[in-house]
């Protein structure tokens, strides 16, 4: 199967900052694309979007019905992004910020931004002192950090329709990088982008599920894997699978003594650490090495720092994830290797054709 590269780069395009995903119509765009090969859409009051496949909700004629009494096995990403928000605004018309998740203030100097008014983007660009006249061991700092629109009044950005609270993205979009993937917000709309192209390959090749498939674009990871709780409240799946992004160590921006050693390109990343279920990770470590899926190693003693987590406590769902290497995680240029993002549509796709998807992974 071919993917769908243009639903990429519409998908990574669109905003979708923690607390706006639906708003800013990034989770819109997500579920536009997937209704196609989904029994059944839903969307939460906080804008989970749930994309349901297989047997619960099919009757014997093939049609949508009346919940059954099957497994569940969810799949997660997240369609929230980092970003900033108007903390302030001065007298003069001048933006003060705050962050919206991890957000990394360095990368802000000179940077385009659009602020995402009541009446629609507004463009706008983070000032920065010319170099003639800062100290060459000039520090970012956040409250040193504003936003100019090119007006000279508070009132004349009131007009805007700009107040405070207001999000704001970068606008850095989609870019084709050789063999690599680059956009804002591949963290974590890569990970939406391979479950929407793993349902996709289900649908096409009519494949029929023992189990009830709920895979999840959920919000707000980014502050505090919020949305994730809401789904895991909400579903209550048998079997909880994360797809997220690490580190790719490879490149000089990163220390391999701090970080490990990761190679994009050279297959996706299953972790071990408390929180991810043992036997569910073996499973998926098993189904790689029979169908010859490429995969690396990584552990943690802690938590994984994903959405993983959110579904094994405090539940108790047995949880995994898969991550793909990624360099330059939360600034615009968040790139991975297209043959990570193939391998594991490959892997997802063929663990939940495994048959001990559906058995017990409770520790004996």
């Amino acid at each position: 199967m071919k993917l769908d590269k243009g639903f990429l780069e519409e998908y990574i395009n669109a905003a979708s900052p923690s607390g706006y995903e639906m708003q800013l119509g990034g989770q819109k765009v997500w579920m536009k694309y997937v209704s196609q090969y989904a029994h059944r859409m839903e969307v939460d009051e906080y804008g989970n979007a749930y994309a349901f496949y297989g047997s619960r909700w099919l009757n014997e004629e093939g049609d949508v019905s009346q919940r059954r009494k099957d497994k569940t096995v969810l799949l997660d990403a997240h369609a929230d992004k980092i970003g900033f928000f108007v903390f302030d605004i001065t007298d003069k018309g001048f933006l003060k910020i705050g962050t919206l998740g991890g957000s990394d203030i360095t990368i802000a100097p000179s940077s385009r931004v659009n602020i995402w008014g009541d009446d629609g983007a507004v463009t706008g660009v983070f000032g920065h002192p010319a170099i003639h006249v800062h100290k060459r061991d000039f520090e970012s700092k956040l409250e040193d950090t504003f936003v100019d629109i090119g007006v000279s009044t508070r009132k004349a950005v009131e007009k805007k329709g700009i107040v405070v609270g207001t999000p704001i993205t970068m606008v850095d979009g989609y870019m084709d990088l050789g063999k690599f993937y680059c956009g804002r917000s591949l963290d974590d709309k890569v990970g939406g982008f391979i479950t929407s192209q793993v349902l996709k390959k289900l649908w096409e090749n009519n494949i029929q599920l023992p189990f009830e498939l709920v895979i999840v674009n959920s919000v707000q990871e980014e502050v505090g894997l919020y949305g994730a709780q809401m789904a895991a409240q909400k579903v209550k799946p048998d079997v909880a699978i994360a797809i997220d992004v690490c580190h790719d160590t490879d490149s000089p921006a990163y220390d391999k003594k701090l970080e490990g050693s990761f190679s994009a390109g050279k297959g996706i990343v299953i972790m071990t650490a408390p929180a991810l279920h043992k036997n569910l990770v073996e499973m998926m470590v098993s189904t790689a090495k029979e169908n010859d899926i490429p995969f690396q190693r990584a552990a943690s003693g802690w938590e994984s720092g994903t959405n993983a987590d959110a579904y094994a406590y405090p539940l108790g769902i047995p949880s995994a994830l898969v991550s793909l290497p990624m360099r330059y995680m939360h600034t615009t240029v968040e790139t991975v290797h297209k043959k990570d993002v193939k391998t594991s549509v490959k892997l997802l796709y063929k663990i939940l054709q495994n048959p001990r998807i559906v058995q017990s992974f409770k520790y004996e």
